[in-house]
């Protein structure tokens, strides 16, 4: 089975549990990522395997971007969500490593079987290479952010 990985990483300033409180509090995320307009909980609430969210926004305008279903959840490390329909269908991960005083945040995609052949043209994976950058920025500008609640 063919298996196509996109990863990101970025070294945030900042303590894990910081990190973690701005990425488990999913819904609060168009607060602080400019490319998500808002999120909707499908069904119940709260970061919990089995529980469903839908991002809405120009950042999220593929289907693998567009929320899924939480999968796993290692409260404080780690999470992850299936999202996207058919050949797009992909398994996405948000995990934090403590690193000194910092944080290393890796965000990524996996696509399996059919899906990498679908996902696997220079367009669809830049375009996810862009969503993960900007996410890790934006999540990285939010957490630095000094003097300022957010």
């Amino acid at each position: 089975m063919r298996i196509l990985t996109i990863r990101e990483s970025a070294w945030l300033n900042s303590s894990s549990g910081r990190v973690w409180e701005k990425l488990e509090t999913v819904d609060l995320w168009p607060s602080w990522h400019g490319g998500i307009n808002d999120v909707h909980w499908r069904g119940r609430i709260g970061l919990r395997p089995g529980h469903r969210f839908l991002l809405t926004g120009p950042g999220a305008n593929a289907p693998y971007l567009r929320g899924g279903r939480v999968i796993a959840v290692d409260g404080g490390r780690s999470f992850f969500w299936s999202a996207g329909i058919g050949p797009a269908r992909a398994q996405l991960g948000l995990t934090l490593d403590e690193d000194g005083c910092g944080t290393l945040v890796q965000f990524h995609a996996e696509f399996r079987g059919w899906a990498t052949r679908w996902v696997a043209t220079e367009t669809r994976v830049n375009q996810l290479r862009l969503f993960q950058r900007s996410f890790l920025q934006m999540l990285r500008e939010s957490v630095e952010r000094v003097g300022s609640p957010g």
